[in-house]
């Protein structure tokens, strides 16, 4: 993600947060996986990144993903959107995705939401890595 110089020096300090992880169906489980979040805030503008990594005795649950932000968004000018990577660790390979407010969608046509077998079948040591930009309230 570009991010202005400007932006970079007017200050604002790194914040850790622990994003929900939520499903719209049977709700995934952390377990022995890893899942962080940082967020940055200049005024109103918010930059975060979250980074997923599954454990042996994760769940993914069923249905679509969401990861929360870590403060809410000002809906008036928009949605909080930014680009993310998932990695498939038994194949070796990269997929682009995109967080659009709290969901995370493949870069695939057509676009899709992510589940526990997309963009491909989720299983131990692979990674989501996010990161948005937005405006808070």
């Amino acid at each position: 993600m570009y991010i202005p110089t400007t932006i970079l020096t007017q200050g604002g300090l790194w914040t850790a947060y622990t994003p929900a992880w939520s499903s719209s169906g049977t709700q995934p489980v952390l377990n022995n996986g890893v899942l962080v979040g940082s967020y940055v805030q200049i005024g109103q503008t918010i930059i975060a990144r979250v980074n997923f990594v599954a454990g042996s005795s994760t769940t993914f649950g069923t249905g679509t993903w969401a990861f929360s932000l870590p403060l809410a968004e000002n809906s008036t000018y928009g949605f909080a959107a930014g680009p993310g990577i998932a990695f498939d660790s038994s194949l070796g390979q990269i997929f682009i995705c995109h967080w659009r407010a709290t969901n995370v969608l493949s870069n695939a046509s057509p676009i899709v939401l992510f589940t526990p077998a997309v963009p491909f079948t989720w299983a131990q040591d692979d990674q989501l890595q996010l990161e948005v930009l937005y405006q808070s309230p």
